[in-house]
């Protein structure tokens, strides 16, 4: 930081990050759970999938307008500003239908109200790497109802986008406060975490796809204590993972081993 109050370390490139969505939920995830960097949505929140390059979520906060009183110069605040977030979505797919429209498809097939407004917890986290080598991680949660769904055309070797928008207003959940903001260093030397596994139900020889963070190195993927033979990283937050043989049906825990630790268990129910 110079004399002046410029600090180039203060500044931040998104790199990655994932949306939650809790439908029905009516508890923001506490304070101190907010806080910790090794902190893991729980189950049932919703993973919405991949967003085109451009679509962080963007939380846009309005203010109330001033009223003014007859006496000039005097003025009073309502209280009734509000917060819009809206982000789009590439990946689409029936877990992303169901999240905004709060239907479950039936063999793919959904009949849409648009009047009816999903709603629930939406939790965004973002990690950015600051210019001194470190890394942080944003995070913002709030009860939320989805106002908007728009799905671009089909235009000729783009990306369906889904534009989602949430409405963010005060709530006795948040101690009539908007939403829960955390701002943290993330840990130096981060455990893997998982955030989704997908498909669902797969039998033994079938490949899932574990969704997280911090898979860099990964050297270890076990499912219900076997150990994973075929499996590849693609990416820092992907894992492409082969159920071996040996894994009998049911609530099964994959462990994910990096050089940095292990992560949390994360119960996957194999057929």
């Amino acid at each position: 930081m110079d004399t002046s109050g410029l600090n180039i370390n203060a500044v931040g490139t998104a790199i990655r990050g994932m949306t939650g969505w809790e439908p029905n939920g009516t508890v923001v995830p506490s304070q101190a759970n907010m806080a910790l960097a090794s902190f893991v949505l729980p189950g049932s929140y919703v993973r919405m999938g991949l967003r085109t390059t451009d679509g962080a979520p963007d939380w846009a906060e309005s203010p109330a307008a001033l009223i003014d009183l007859y006496e000039a110069g005097f003025k009073i605040n309502p209280g009734t500003g509000a917060a819009k977030v809206s982000q789009t979505f590439a990946q689409f797919d029936d877990t992303l239908r169901k999240a905004v429209r709060g239907v479950t498809p039936v063999n793919g097939v959904i009949d849409v109200d648009i009047d009816a407004t999903p709603f629930g917890i939406l939790f965004t986290e973002d990690v950015y790497r600051m210019q001194d080598g470190s890394f942080r991680i944003l995070r913002k949660a709030a009860p939320a109802t989805c106002s908007s769904v728009k799905t671009a055309k089909g235009a000729r070797g783009s990306i369906l986008g889904t534009s989602v928008e949430w409405d963010v207003e005060r709530s006795e959940a948040m101690g009539n406060k908007h939403f829960r903001e955390a701002w943290l260093n993330a840990d130096t030397a981060p455990d893997p975490m998982v955030w989704s596994v997908a498909p669902s139900g797969l039998t033994v020889g079938g490949q899932m796809v574990i969704h997280g963070i911090n898979f860099t190195g990964t050297t270890a993927v076990t499912i219900g204590g076997t150990a994973v033979v075929t499996k590849s990283v693609p990416d820092d937050g992907t894992i492409l993972a082969t159920i071996p043989a040996g894994v009998t049906a049911g609530s099964k825990d994959i462990i994910i081993t990096s050089p940095n630790g292990v992560s949390t268990a994360f119960a996957y129910t194999v057929s």
